[in-house]
């Protein structure tokens, strides 16, 4: 998949080549991966399409450094992700301190959907 993603064309700060790289082989592209979403294009942050790409990549290299760099959006989103898998573990107070945070988050970027991402989560919570 790497390789065929190569062969078409330009793949740097293209978040489809990114996505393919985080996604086909983490761990052998993890310091690529890393290295293109720390020169990510300012407009990352307000296209839709590349938040998606660069925050899809950055949760499936465990890319944490988010919060440093400023992209608080994806934050949120990884927040909530992270929450839900914590959620399905059992690992309720996990869960709840990184949804929490995603709440405060997504409200502070104007990210409905990951606030009400992570409000499922808390009210989920408070009744376990």
């Amino acid at each position: 998949m790497v390789d065929a993603a190569e062969r078409a064309g330009a793949v740097e700060n293209d978040p489809r080549a990114l996505t393919v790289h985080a996604y086909a082989a983490p761990i052998e592209c993890g310091s690529v991966v890393t290295k293109w979403l720390v020169s990510a294009p300012s407009s990352a942050e307000t296209n839709a399409e590349l938040a998606r790409g660069y925050g899809s990549a950055a949760v499936v290299i465990g890319s944490f450094e988010l919060r440093s760099q400023g992209c608080l959006g994806n934050l949120a989103r990884l927040l909530v992700i992270q929450s839900w898998d914590a959620t399905c573990l059992g690992e309720w107070p996990a869960a709840l301190s990184m949804a929490d945070e995603a709440e405060r988050l997504a409200a502070e970027t104007s990210e409905p959907v990951w606030a009400a991402g992570a409000q499922a989560i808390t009210s989920r919570g408070s009744e376990a």
